[in-house]
């Protein structure tokens, strides 16, 4: 044999193996990147993935490139909770790398140079075929489960995942509007989607974006920033119940998962995205000992790093990296 052609199909072999090695298998994934001080958390089944906030800067790009297959620069959905930077300011360069297919996001203007460059991105995206959605209570999103030689050689099935936005919640998007006057005609166009801005010290956690997510069986909540006022706004619209999984609110911050929320989610492993050191004290003492009160396996990204946890829809379980 030609050593050209020997070389060809080496490298023909080895290419066939990264693509087997990096199929994606019969599980859900619920993967919380190490991004330090910030949240970004990737939701893959298949060849279908859903990246929830970006932390602060690049880091989210070591985490989506070790998660996904290197060939699949697609992911279908991207949500950004809210404006602040370390749930933002990582999605403009991941926009940038990736085709994204839907983004989600409120649609309140924040003054700072993260919000920006990610509204530009998002702005840009919708030019090449993106849809740009605010969130709605109540909205509910199903993952497709398609068809692939990797499932018709396993005797499992992928779990159903699903999403049910839980907020932010009516009243609070109309307390936090000046201009009360717009219509979902007059913001869907992507060039006026960002126009409205908040009332003068209106807390942009409490617009969070929060999301009930099941896998299969498993239950998980996502609390972006969410602060105790937010938290009340859900047990008053009877939203809550109890879950397997919680993504701990604002970082652990003690402005957030208070006893009565607790009370009713009861979280078998709660997640806490946070950075090492960082200058706020998060996680709290007490947001820590109200968790360790509902006996919470806790689960912090300062000590572990990424956080992955894998669900065949009946069970999860925690997946160890070294």
């Amino acid at each position: 044999m030609p050593r050209f052609l020997a070389i060809s199909f080496l490298s023909l072999i080895i290419l066939l193996g990264q693509i087997w090695k990096s199929w994606p298998d019969e599980y859900a994934h619920l993967v919380f990147c190490d991004v330090g001080q910030g949240d970004a958390i990737l939701i893959t089944s298949g060849f279908t993935q859903m990246l929830i906030d970006g932390g602060k800067g690049d880091e989210v790009l070591s985490c989506l490139e070790e998660h996904l297959p290197f060939w699949d620069r697609t992911i279908e959905v991207v949500v950004a909770t809210h404006a602040d930077a370390d749930h933002i300011g990582g999605l403009d360069a991941v926009i940038q790398q990736y085709d994204v297919s839907q983004i989600i996001s409120t649609q309140f203007i924040k003054d700072s140079q993260p919000f920006f460059e990610f509204k530009e991105e998002a702005e840009r995206e919708v030019l090449v075929g993106a849809v740009l959605k605010k969130p709605i209570l109540g909205q509910q999103m199903r993952f497709t489960q398609g068809q692939n030689f990797y499932n018709l050689i396993k005797t499992h099935q992928r779990p159903i995942i699903s999403f049910l936005i839980l907020s932010p919640q009516v009243d609070q998007v109309q307390l936090a509007m000046k201009n009360s006057l717009k219509t979902e005609t007059n913001i869907s166009d992507s060039a006026n989607f960002f126009s409205p801005l908040l009332t003068k010290d209106f807390d942009y956690n409490d617009l969070s974006v929060v999301l009930f997510l099941q896998l299969g069986q498993v239950k998980v909540l996502l609390m972006g920033d969410l602060e105790y006022e937010g938290e009340l706004a859900l047990i008053g619209a009877n939203l809550l119940a109890e879950v397997d999984i919680l993504k701990v609110g604002h970082h652990g911050a003690k402005t957030s998962t208070s006893i009565d929320f607790l009370q009713l989610v009861r979280p078998e492993t709660s997640i806490i995205s946070v950075g090492s050191s960082n200058s706020y004290g998060h996680p709290s003492l007490e947001v820590m000992n109200n968790l360790m009160l509902f006996d919470s396996e806790i689960l912090r990204t300062d000590e572990l790093g990424t956080i992955e946890l894998v669900s065949d829809g009946e069970k999860y379980w925690l997946v160890e990296h070294k």
